[in-house]
Protein backbone atom coordinates (compact mmCIF):
# COMPACT_ATOMS: atom_id res chain seq x y z
CA UNK A 1 0.00 0.00 0.00
CA UNK A 2 1.09 3.58 -1.00
CA UNK A 3 1.78 5.60 2.64
CA UNK A 4 2.31 8.66 0.42
CA UNK A 5 -0.46 10.64 2.35
CA UNK A 6 -0.83 13.75 4.79
CA UNK A 7 0.41 12.28 8.17
CA UNK A 8 -1.51 15.05 10.01
CA UNK A 9 -4.98 13.76 8.69
CA UNK A 10 -7.27 12.05 10.53
CA UNK A 11 -10.69 10.39 9.66
CA UNK A 12 -12.27 12.55 11.93
CA UNK A 13 -10.59 15.95 10.18
CA UNK A 14 -11.02 14.87 6.91
CA UNK A 15 -14.98 14.20 7.47
CA UNK A 16 -15.52 17.83 8.87
CA UNK A 17 -17.81 20.57 7.47
CA UNK A 18 -14.93 22.38 6.19
CA UNK A 19 -13.77 19.12 4.33
CA UNK A 20 -17.25 19.07 3.02
CA UNK A 21 -17.30 22.92 1.78
CA UNK A 22 -13.91 22.53 -0.08
CA UNK A 23 -15.24 19.66 -1.84
CA UNK A 24 -18.52 21.29 -2.89
CA UNK A 25 -16.71 24.66 -3.55
CA UNK A 26 -14.08 22.71 -5.96
CA UNK A 27 -17.33 21.16 -7.61
CA UNK A 28 -19.21 24.35 -8.21
CA UNK A 29 -15.19 25.78 -9.54
CA UNK A 30 -15.11 22.78 -11.87
CA UNK A 31 -16.81 24.91 -14.52
CA UNK A 32 -19.05 21.58 -15.67
CA UNK A 33 -20.85 23.83 -18.51
CA UNK A 34 -23.13 20.49 -18.96
CA UNK A 35 -24.35 20.60 -15.51
CA UNK A 36 -25.24 24.05 -15.53
CA UNK A 37 -27.07 23.99 -18.74
CA UNK A 38 -29.23 20.84 -17.80
CA UNK A 39 -29.77 23.03 -14.36
CA UNK A 40 -31.49 25.79 -16.55
CA UNK A 41 -33.22 23.74 -19.12
CA UNK A 42 -34.66 22.23 -15.88
CA UNK A 43 -35.98 25.64 -14.13
CA UNK A 44 -37.43 26.46 -17.94
CA UNK A 45 -39.18 23.05 -18.27
CA UNK A 46 -40.79 23.85 -14.66
CA UNK A 47 -41.61 27.53 -15.71
CA UNK A 48 -43.22 26.24 -19.00
CA UNK A 49 -45.46 23.67 -17.07
CA UNK A 50 -46.98 26.51 -14.65
CA UNK A 51 -47.57 28.61 -17.57
CA UNK A 52 -49.37 26.24 -19.90
CA UNK A 53 -51.25 24.81 -16.84
CA UNK A 54 -52.74 28.32 -15.95
CA UNK A 55 -53.36 28.63 -19.91
CA UNK A 56 -55.18 25.56 -19.34
CA UNK A 57 -57.06 25.80 -16.53
CA UNK A 58 -58.16 29.34 -17.75
CA UNK A 59 -59.55 28.28 -20.88
CA UNK A 60 -61.72 25.28 -19.45
CA UNK A 61 -62.87 27.69 -16.39
CA UNK A 62 -64.30 30.06 -18.98
CA UNK A 63 -65.29 28.37 -22.05
CA UNK A 64 -63.68 25.63 -22.91
CA UNK A 65 -60.47 24.38 -24.85
CA UNK A 66 -60.13 26.72 -27.91
CA UNK A 67 -58.31 25.44 -31.25
CA UNK A 68 -55.19 26.99 -30.38
CA UNK A 69 -54.78 24.03 -28.10
CA UNK A 70 -53.90 22.56 -31.31
CA UNK A 71 -50.87 24.52 -32.02
CA UNK A 72 -50.01 24.17 -28.55
CA UNK A 73 -50.30 20.39 -29.03
CA UNK A 74 -47.55 20.60 -31.99
CA UNK A 75 -45.31 22.29 -29.77
CA UNK A 76 -45.84 19.94 -26.76
CA UNK A 77 -45.15 17.11 -29.45
CA UNK A 78 -41.97 18.79 -30.63
CA UNK A 79 -40.40 19.72 -27.29
CA UNK A 80 -41.29 15.44 -27.07
CA UNK A 81 -39.36 15.18 -29.82
CA UNK A 82 -36.30 16.95 -28.32
CA UNK A 83 -36.30 14.81 -25.32
CA UNK A 84 -36.42 11.68 -27.22
CA UNK A 85 -33.17 13.02 -29.41
CA UNK A 86 -31.95 13.61 -25.98
CA UNK A 87 -32.73 10.29 -24.48
CA UNK A 88 -31.54 7.82 -27.52
CA UNK A 89 -28.37 10.29 -28.31
CA UNK A 90 -26.82 8.63 -24.94
CA UNK A 91 -26.95 5.26 -26.99
CA UNK A 92 -27.95 2.10 -25.92
CA UNK A 93 -31.30 2.46 -28.13
CA UNK A 94 -32.57 -1.18 -27.72
CA UNK A 95 -31.94 -1.41 -24.31
CA UNK A 96 -33.62 1.60 -23.39
CA UNK A 97 -36.63 0.79 -25.42
CA UNK A 98 -36.90 -2.66 -23.10
CA UNK A 99 -37.19 -0.28 -20.32
CA UNK A 100 -39.82 1.66 -21.50
CA UNK A 101 -41.72 -1.28 -22.61
CA UNK A 102 -43.95 -2.13 -19.91
CA UNK A 103 -45.15 1.33 -19.93
CA UNK A 104 -45.96 1.36 -23.29
CA UNK A 105 -47.23 -1.71 -23.84
CA UNK A 106 -49.52 -1.65 -20.63
CA UNK A 107 -50.41 1.88 -21.00
CA UNK A 108 -52.10 0.73 -24.80
CA UNK A 109 -53.86 -2.39 -23.38
CA UNK A 110 -55.49 -1.12 -20.42
CA UNK A 111 -57.67 1.56 -22.76
CA UNK A 112 -59.14 -1.42 -24.95
CA UNK A 113 -60.12 -3.82 -21.58
CA UNK A 114 -61.11 -1.35 -19.22
CA UNK A 115 -65.17 -2.30 -20.19
CA UNK A 116 -64.38 -5.73 -19.94
CA UNK A 117 -63.37 -5.15 -16.51
CA UNK A 118 -66.53 -4.09 -15.22
CA UNK A 119 -66.66 -3.93 -11.03
CA UNK A 120 -63.09 -5.33 -10.64
CA UNK A 121 -61.36 -2.17 -12.08
CA UNK A 122 -61.27 -0.74 -9.13
CA UNK A 123 -58.94 -3.61 -7.55
CA UNK A 124 -56.83 -4.13 -11.34
CA UNK A 125 -55.28 -0.08 -10.57
CA UNK A 126 -54.32 -0.71 -7.14
CA UNK A 127 -53.24 -3.48 -8.01
CA UNK A 128 -51.08 -2.00 -10.58
CA UNK A 129 -49.65 0.59 -8.38
CA UNK A 130 -48.88 -1.25 -5.72
CA UNK A 131 -46.66 -3.68 -7.71
CA UNK A 132 -43.62 -1.49 -8.47
CA UNK A 133 -43.45 -0.26 -4.44
CA UNK A 134 -43.79 -3.57 -3.53
CA UNK A 135 -41.51 -5.31 -6.33
CA UNK A 136 -38.63 -2.97 -4.39
CA UNK A 137 -38.92 -4.55 -1.52
CA UNK A 138 -39.68 -8.11 -3.15
CA UNK A 139 -36.44 -8.24 -5.69
CA UNK A 140 -34.07 -6.38 -2.87
CA UNK A 141 -32.56 -9.29 -1.17
CA UNK A 142 -31.74 -10.83 -4.49
CA UNK A 143 -28.95 -9.36 -5.37
CA UNK A 144 -26.91 -9.73 -1.98
CA UNK A 145 -26.44 -13.59 -2.33
CA UNK A 146 -25.62 -13.35 -6.13
CA UNK A 147 -23.06 -10.51 -5.69
CA UNK A 148 -19.47 -12.40 -6.53
CA UNK A 149 -21.75 -14.41 -8.95
CA UNK A 150 -20.42 -13.96 -12.82
CA UNK A 151 -22.63 -12.09 -14.92
CA UNK A 152 -20.47 -13.38 -17.73
CA UNK A 153 -21.52 -17.17 -17.17
CA UNK A 154 -25.38 -17.03 -17.81
CA UNK A 155 -25.44 -20.73 -17.22
CA UNK A 156 -23.55 -20.42 -13.67
CA UNK A 157 -25.53 -17.14 -12.74
CA UNK A 158 -28.92 -19.02 -14.19
CA UNK A 159 -28.20 -21.88 -11.41
CA UNK A 160 -27.41 -19.20 -8.90
CA UNK A 161 -30.29 -17.57 -9.24
CA UNK A 162 -32.36 -20.58 -9.20
CA UNK A 163 -31.42 -21.32 -6.23
CA UNK A 164 -32.18 -18.24 -4.27
CA UNK A 165 -35.28 -17.78 -5.89
CA UNK A 166 -37.63 -19.69 -3.82
CA UNK A 167 -36.14 -17.50 -0.68
CA UNK A 168 -37.27 -14.90 -2.27
CA UNK A 169 -40.26 -15.84 -3.21
CA UNK A 170 -40.86 -16.86 0.69
CA UNK A 171 -39.75 -12.87 1.35
CA UNK A 172 -41.97 -10.94 -0.70
CA UNK A 173 -44.88 -12.54 1.87
CA UNK A 174 -43.47 -9.75 3.87
CA UNK A 175 -44.44 -6.75 1.54
CA UNK A 176 -47.94 -8.81 0.40
CA UNK A 177 -49.15 -8.79 4.17
CA UNK A 178 -48.52 -5.17 4.49
CA UNK A 179 -50.38 -4.44 1.49
CA UNK A 180 -53.20 -6.67 2.16
CA UNK A 181 -53.28 -5.37 5.57
CA UNK A 182 -53.42 -1.66 4.58
CA UNK A 183 -55.79 -2.13 2.06
CA UNK A 184 -58.33 -4.34 4.34
CA UNK A 185 -58.25 -1.19 6.46
CA UNK A 186 -58.09 1.58 4.41
CA UNK A 187 -60.67 0.27 1.63
CA UNK A 188 -63.29 -1.99 3.71
CA UNK A 189 -63.05 -4.47 0.82
CA UNK A 190 -64.27 -7.92 1.67
CA UNK A 191 -62.45 -11.49 1.57
CA UNK A 192 -63.39 -11.74 -1.81
CA UNK A 193 -61.52 -8.36 -3.03
CA UNK A 194 -58.71 -8.85 -0.75
CA UNK A 195 -57.86 -12.14 -1.80
CA UNK A 196 -57.67 -10.91 -5.51
CA UNK A 197 -55.68 -8.29 -4.48
CA UNK A 198 -53.57 -10.44 -2.98
CA UNK A 199 -52.98 -12.94 -5.82
CA UNK A 200 -52.91 -10.91 -8.56
CA UNK A 201 -49.90 -8.70 -6.78
CA UNK A 202 -48.21 -12.31 -6.15
CA UNK A 203 -48.22 -13.37 -9.12
CA UNK A 204 -46.57 -9.77 -10.63
CA UNK A 205 -43.71 -10.01 -7.91
CA UNK A 206 -43.32 -13.53 -9.62
CA UNK A 207 -43.21 -12.04 -12.70
CA UNK A 208 -41.03 -9.46 -11.55
CA UNK A 209 -38.34 -11.52 -9.78
CA UNK A 210 -37.91 -13.77 -12.89
CA UNK A 211 -37.11 -10.69 -15.08
CA UNK A 212 -33.88 -10.52 -12.89
CA UNK A 213 -31.97 -13.22 -14.45
CA UNK A 214 -32.05 -11.52 -18.12
CA UNK A 215 -32.04 -8.47 -17.15
CA UNK A 216 -28.85 -9.77 -14.84
CA UNK A 217 -27.22 -11.16 -17.91
CA UNK A 218 -28.12 -8.78 -20.68
CA UNK A 219 -30.85 -10.76 -22.06
CA UNK A 220 -32.63 -8.23 -23.07
CA UNK A 221 -34.87 -9.58 -25.61
CA UNK A 222 -36.50 -12.01 -23.34
CA UNK A 223 -37.08 -9.18 -20.73
CA UNK A 224 -39.08 -7.45 -23.90
CA UNK A 225 -40.75 -10.74 -24.64
CA UNK A 226 -42.14 -11.53 -21.50
CA UNK A 227 -43.79 -7.91 -21.29
CA UNK A 228 -44.53 -8.41 -24.46
CA UNK A 229 -46.46 -11.87 -23.75
CA UNK A 230 -48.21 -10.28 -20.46
CA UNK A 231 -49.50 -7.44 -22.25
CA UNK A 232 -50.79 -9.73 -25.24
CA UNK A 233 -52.38 -11.98 -22.51
CA UNK A 234 -54.03 -9.53 -20.62
CA UNK A 235 -55.45 -8.23 -23.68
CA UNK A 236 -57.13 -11.45 -25.16
CA UNK A 237 -58.37 -12.41 -21.77
CA UNK A 238 -58.85 -9.44 -19.20
CA UNK A 239 -60.87 -11.96 -16.62
CA UNK A 240 -58.00 -13.59 -16.01
CA UNK A 241 -55.52 -10.11 -15.08
CA UNK A 242 -54.29 -11.19 -11.75
CA UNK A 243 -52.93 -14.65 -13.06
CA UNK A 244 -51.99 -13.18 -16.68
CA UNK A 245 -48.31 -12.04 -14.97
CA UNK A 246 -47.30 -15.64 -14.82
CA UNK A 247 -47.50 -15.66 -18.73
CA UNK A 248 -44.69 -13.28 -19.20
CA UNK A 249 -42.37 -16.01 -16.79
CA UNK A 250 -42.95 -18.42 -19.85
CA UNK A 251 -39.98 -16.97 -21.41
CA UNK A 252 -37.75 -16.36 -18.56
CA UNK A 253 -38.35 -20.19 -17.80
CA UNK A 254 -36.85 -20.99 -21.44
CA UNK A 255 -34.19 -18.80 -20.87
CA UNK A 256 -32.43 -20.41 -17.69
CA UNK A 257 -33.97 -24.02 -19.03
CA UNK A 258 -32.24 -27.05 -17.29
CA UNK A 259 -30.46 -24.54 -14.69
CA UNK A 260 -33.43 -24.09 -13.37
CA UNK A 261 -32.47 -27.57 -11.25
CA UNK A 262 -31.16 -24.63 -8.71
CA UNK A 263 -34.39 -24.65 -7.21
CA UNK A 264 -33.57 -27.69 -6.23
CA UNK A 265 -30.55 -27.25 -4.29
CA UNK A 266 -31.50 -23.72 -2.06
CA UNK A 267 -28.28 -21.27 -1.13
CA UNK A 268 -27.90 -20.58 2.24
CA UNK A 269 -28.10 -17.03 2.76
CA UNK A 270 -28.33 -14.77 5.88
CA UNK A 271 -31.58 -14.26 7.24
CA UNK A 272 -31.18 -11.39 8.68
CA UNK A 273 -29.63 -9.44 6.05
CA UNK A 274 -32.43 -10.41 3.61
CA UNK A 275 -34.47 -9.27 6.15
CA UNK A 276 -32.64 -5.46 6.14
CA UNK A 277 -32.19 -5.92 2.14
CA UNK A 278 -36.21 -6.15 1.70
CA UNK A 279 -37.01 -3.56 4.68
CA UNK A 280 -34.39 -1.41 2.35
CA UNK A 281 -36.10 -2.16 -1.07
CA UNK A 282 -39.59 -1.52 1.09
CA UNK A 283 -38.61 2.06 1.88
CA UNK A 284 -36.29 3.27 -0.81
CA UNK A 285 -38.92 2.19 -3.25
CA UNK A 286 -41.16 4.31 -1.47
CA UNK A 287 -39.95 6.92 -3.12
CA UNK A 288 -41.39 7.20 -6.25
CA UNK A 289 -44.69 5.14 -5.67
CA UNK A 290 -46.08 5.85 -2.19
CA UNK A 291 -47.79 9.31 -2.89
CA UNK A 292 -49.62 7.34 -5.69
CA UNK A 293 -50.33 4.76 -3.83
CA UNK A 294 -51.85 6.83 -0.69
CA UNK A 295 -54.05 9.49 -3.45
CA UNK A 296 -55.61 6.37 -5.08
CA UNK A 297 -56.04 4.01 -2.45
CA UNK A 298 -57.85 6.81 -0.28
CA UNK A 299 -59.52 8.85 -3.36
CA UNK A 300 -60.66 6.16 -5.72
CA UNK A 301 -63.53 7.99 -6.90
CA UNK A 302 -62.63 11.66 -7.07
CA UNK A 303 -59.14 11.46 -8.69
CA UNK A 304 -58.33 11.53 -12.34
CA UNK A 305 -56.10 8.24 -12.25
CA UNK A 306 -55.32 8.78 -16.11
CA UNK A 307 -53.66 12.26 -14.95
CA UNK A 308 -51.64 10.44 -12.42
CA UNK A 309 -50.31 7.49 -14.44
CA UNK A 310 -49.81 10.04 -17.53
CA UNK A 311 -47.59 12.74 -15.10
CA UNK A 312 -45.41 9.51 -14.14
CA UNK A 313 -44.29 8.46 -18.08
CA UNK A 314 -41.94 11.31 -18.04
CA UNK A 315 -40.24 9.71 -14.77
CA UNK A 316 -40.16 6.18 -17.02
CA UNK A 317 -38.31 7.80 -20.09
CA UNK A 318 -35.66 9.51 -17.88
CA UNK A 319 -35.59 6.70 -16.08
CA UNK A 320 -35.13 4.20 -19.13
CA UNK A 321 -32.12 6.39 -19.82
CA UNK A 322 -30.39 6.51 -17.14
CA UNK A 323 -30.50 2.59 -16.15
CA UNK A 324 -29.57 2.08 -19.56
CA UNK A 325 -26.64 4.74 -19.91
CA UNK A 326 -25.88 6.62 -16.77
CA UNK A 327 -26.15 3.89 -14.53
CA UNK A 328 -22.78 2.26 -15.60
CA UNK A 329 -21.16 5.47 -15.73
CA UNK A 330 -21.78 6.13 -12.34
CA UNK A 331 -20.88 2.54 -11.49
CA UNK A 332 -17.78 2.55 -13.17
CA UNK A 333 -16.64 6.31 -11.47
CA UNK A 334 -17.09 4.74 -7.54
CA UNK A 335 -15.50 2.03 -8.48
CA UNK A 336 -12.44 3.91 -10.09
CA UNK A 337 -12.85 5.97 -7.13
CA UNK A 338 -12.15 2.83 -4.77
CA UNK A 339 -9.62 1.50 -6.72
CA UNK A 340 -7.70 4.88 -6.76
CA UNK A 341 -7.75 4.51 -2.68
CA UNK A 342 -4.96 1.51 -3.10
CA UNK A 343 -2.65 3.49 -6.04
CA UNK A 344 -3.17 7.37 -5.28
CA UNK A 345 -1.43 9.66 -3.61
CA UNK A 346 -3.72 12.08 -1.76
CA UNK A 347 -3.58 14.71 -3.47
CA UNK A 348 -4.48 12.70 -6.94
CA UNK A 349 -7.21 11.27 -4.75
CA UNK A 350 -8.81 14.78 -4.37
CA UNK A 351 -8.87 14.75 -7.92
CA UNK A 352 -10.77 11.55 -8.17
CA UNK A 353 -12.93 12.88 -6.09
CA UNK A 354 -14.43 16.10 -7.63
CA UNK A 355 -14.04 14.24 -11.13
CA UNK A 356 -16.51 11.48 -9.44
CA UNK A 357 -19.08 14.44 -8.17
CA UNK A 358 -18.90 15.86 -11.53
CA UNK A 359 -20.12 12.51 -13.22
CA UNK A 360 -22.53 12.08 -10.23
CA UNK A 361 -24.14 15.95 -10.35
CA UNK A 362 -24.25 15.19 -14.34
CA UNK A 363 -25.83 11.76 -14.72
CA UNK A 364 -28.47 12.92 -11.97
CA UNK A 365 -29.03 16.77 -13.58
CA UNK A 366 -28.98 15.20 -17.13
CA UNK A 367 -31.98 12.72 -16.14
CA UNK A 368 -34.30 15.18 -14.28
CA UNK A 369 -34.04 17.38 -17.37
CA UNK A 370 -35.14 14.85 -19.57
CA UNK A 371 -38.03 14.48 -17.12
CA UNK A 372 -38.78 17.98 -16.82
CA UNK A 373 -38.54 18.42 -19.95
CA UNK A 374 -40.66 15.28 -21.27
CA UNK A 375 -43.44 16.72 -18.73
CA UNK A 376 -43.59 20.19 -20.25
CA UNK A 377 -44.39 18.81 -23.63
CA UNK A 378 -46.72 16.02 -22.50
CA UNK A 379 -48.79 19.03 -20.60
CA UNK A 380 -48.59 20.78 -23.87
CA UNK A 381 -50.10 17.53 -24.79
CA UNK A 382 -52.77 17.84 -22.33
CA UNK A 383 -55.22 19.43 -24.38
CA UNK A 384 -55.40 16.93 -27.43
CA UNK A 385 -55.31 13.76 -25.16
CA UNK A 386 -58.78 15.38 -23.03
CA UNK A 387 -57.50 16.16 -19.99
CA UNK A 388 -58.77 18.41 -18.04
CA UNK A 389 -56.87 20.50 -15.70
CA UNK A 390 -57.11 21.76 -11.64
CA UNK A 391 -55.05 22.55 -8.83
CA UNK A 392 -54.06 19.19 -8.18
CA UNK A 393 -52.99 18.40 -12.21
CA UNK A 394 -50.31 20.93 -12.08
CA UNK A 395 -48.83 19.33 -8.93
CA UNK A 396 -48.86 16.07 -10.20
CA UNK A 397 -46.86 17.53 -13.05
CA UNK A 398 -44.26 19.03 -10.87
CA UNK A 399 -44.41 16.46 -8.37
CA UNK A 400 -42.36 13.70 -10.45
CA UNK A 401 -38.95 15.66 -11.44
CA UNK A 402 -38.79 16.40 -7.58
CA UNK A 403 -38.88 12.86 -6.81
CA UNK A 404 -36.99 11.71 -9.32
CA UNK A 405 -34.55 14.02 -7.78
CA UNK A 406 -34.62 12.47 -4.50
CA UNK A 407 -35.04 9.08 -5.83
CA UNK A 408 -31.41 8.97 -7.64
CA UNK A 409 -29.99 9.98 -4.83
CA UNK A 410 -30.70 7.59 -2.78
CA UNK A 411 -30.11 5.14 -5.40
CA UNK A 412 -26.44 6.63 -5.21
CA UNK A 413 -26.27 6.96 -1.53
CA UNK A 414 -27.21 2.82 -2.06
CA UNK A 415 -24.08 2.48 -4.75
CA UNK A 416 -21.86 4.63 -2.03
CA UNK A 417 -23.03 1.27 0.91
CA UNK A 418 -24.92 4.19 2.91
CA UNK A 419 -27.92 2.70 3.07
CA UNK A 420 -28.83 4.07 6.11
CA UNK A 421 -29.34 7.68 4.76
CA UNK A 422 -31.00 6.67 1.83
CA UNK A 423 -33.26 4.20 3.76
CA UNK A 424 -34.38 7.26 6.44
CA UNK A 425 -34.98 9.59 3.61
CA UNK A 426 -37.34 7.00 1.64
CA UNK A 427 -39.12 6.46 5.19
CA UNK A 428 -39.34 9.94 5.96
CA UNK A 429 -40.85 10.54 3.04
CA UNK A 430 -42.95 7.53 2.92
CA UNK A 431 -44.20 8.80 6.85
CA UNK A 432 -44.82 11.96 5.33
CA UNK A 433 -47.13 11.32 2.20
CA UNK A 434 -48.93 9.08 4.61
CA UNK A 435 -49.81 11.39 6.94
CA UNK A 436 -50.82 13.98 4.22
CA UNK A 437 -53.36 12.12 2.36
CA UNK A 438 -54.90 10.48 5.56
CA UNK A 439 -55.45 13.55 7.94
CA UNK A 440 -55.92 16.35 4.69
CA UNK A 441 -57.46 16.47 1.21
CA UNK A 442 -55.65 15.20 -1.74
CA UNK A 443 -54.41 18.55 -2.84
CA UNK A 444 -52.82 19.50 0.51
CA UNK A 445 -51.77 15.51 0.36
CA UNK A 446 -49.59 16.55 -2.98
CA UNK A 447 -48.31 20.18 -1.71
CA UNK A 448 -46.51 17.91 1.55
CA UNK A 449 -45.32 15.24 -0.95
CA UNK A 450 -43.79 18.06 -3.04
CA UNK A 451 -42.83 19.90 -0.22
CA UNK A 452 -41.30 16.94 1.41
CA UNK A 453 -39.56 15.63 -1.89
CA UNK A 454 -37.77 18.71 -2.34
CA UNK A 455 -36.44 19.02 1.24
CA UNK A 456 -35.41 15.39 1.11
CA UNK A 457 -33.88 15.94 -1.97
CA UNK A 458 -31.85 18.66 -0.27
CA UNK A 459 -30.86 16.36 2.02
CA UNK A 460 -29.80 13.53 0.01
CA UNK A 461 -27.69 15.38 -2.39
CA UNK A 462 -25.51 16.40 0.98
CA UNK A 463 -25.39 13.15 1.72
CA UNK A 464 -24.29 12.27 -1.28
CA UNK A 465 -21.46 14.70 -1.64
CA UNK A 466 -20.24 14.08 2.01
CA UNK A 467 -20.00 10.67 1.08
CA UNK A 468 -18.25 10.89 -1.71
CA UNK A 469 -15.71 13.12 -0.33
CA UNK A 470 -15.44 10.70 2.85
CA UNK A 471 -15.83 7.09 1.77
CA UNK A 472 -12.12 7.11 0.01
CA UNK A 473 -10.85 8.14 3.23
CA UNK A 474 -12.51 6.43 5.44
CA UNK A 475 -11.65 2.95 3.34
CA UNK A 476 -8.30 4.26 3.42
CA UNK A 477 -7.80 4.76 7.23
CA UNK A 478 -9.21 1.25 7.88
CA UNK A 479 -6.65 -0.18 5.21
CA UNK A 480 -4.21 2.18 7.17
CA UNK A 481 -4.85 0.78 10.49
CA UNK A 482 -5.46 -2.91 9.46
CA UNK A 483 -1.29 -2.71 7.94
Amino acid sequence: MSLKHRSGDSPNSLGSRQSLIDHCRAFLRSHNAVIVGYGVLIILSFVAMVMVWQWFAQSQASAGVPEVSASIGILGFCLLVVAAIGVFSQGKPWQILVHMSPTALLMTVFPLIMWRLADSIIVVLMVAITVPWATSAAVMPTYEPLARTSRKDPATFFRAFASVWPTMMLLSLLPLSFFALIMANITGWGLDRIAIYVIGLLSNLIFAQSLIAAQETKHHFFVFLGWLLYATSLLLAPHLWFVIPLMGVIPQIFLMGENLTGLFRPMRIDWMTALMHTGFGFLTGSVLWADKFFLISLNPHSVDVLMVYVALVPVVVALSMYYSTQFPVVENSFRALMTGVNDSPLNKLDEDIVTATKKLGASAVSTISIAAMSGAGILLLSGLLGLRHNAESLVLFLLPPLLLSLYLSTSQLSQMQRNFPAAMCGGAYACAVAIGFVLFSPLVGLYIACGAAALLSVVAVVCVIRGVARTPYELFWNKAVSW
